[in-house]
């Protein structure tokens, strides 16, 4: 049966903080498939069946709060590519399953061609996404990304890690958009 997706307007962070208590979100979704460099099915567990979860101010997650606007006017300024920020919590349920209660809110929405991803991606765009592409506009969610430069030679040499990957696909399926577009603005630690 097709999940029924219910946006609701983000108020505060507060307010979306709680509604992500009661839903399995795209954040958790690495740590769910067992790939997550940070997060375990055991904290899911605590943190879903009234545990607290205590909200982590770390200087690298400040760091991409602030910089999240930043990384949209790059991909505008490098690539022409025009992102806008969502202000929506998606909430997806299966109306005959209880149990399935998914959660994610995109960093940001874009809507491109193939073309536009083929001259983004240039040489390194796989011929064979051209007939999957097609002509029409596809909605795609974008998810923002501040990296260390260290950690990006690291952990980033075959494409974003798969945690990375879990989060925007979830994002995106629960959206209804066509895929995901993982953009990294790469720092040097003077930023954190």
């Amino acid at each position: 049966m097709p999940l029924t997706i219910t946006p609701v307007s983000i108020a505060s962070r507060d307010a979306w903080l709680q509604m992500r208590q009661d839903d399995f979100t795209a954040s958790d979704a690495g740590a769910l498939f067992g790939v997550h460099k940070y997060r375990t099915l055991r904290q899911i567990a605590v943190e879903k069946t009234g545990g607290l979860r205590q909200e982590k101010k770390s200087p690298v997650f400040r760091r991409g709060h602030i910089l999240e606007p930043a990384i949209a006017a790059a991909l505008a300024y490098d690539h022409g590519l025009h992102c806008e920020a969502s202000k929506l919590y998606l909430r997806a349920r299966d109306p005959a399953n209880r149990h399935v209660r998914i959660g994610a809110t995109k960093d940001y929405h874009l809507t491109v061609l193939a073309d536009d991803i083929e001259r983004v991606l240039g040489d390194a765009f796989p011929k064979s996404w051209s007939p999957w592409l097609g002509d029409l506009p596809m909605a795609l969610s974008v998810e923002m990304k501040s990296v260390d430069y260290q950690v990006f030679a690291d952990e980033w040499c075959d494409g974003p890690p798969h945690y990375h990957i879990a989060q925007a696909a979830t994002q995106a399926m629960v959206a209804g958009d066509a895929g995901a577009l993982i953009v990294a603005l790469v720092i040097g630690r003077s930023l954190a």
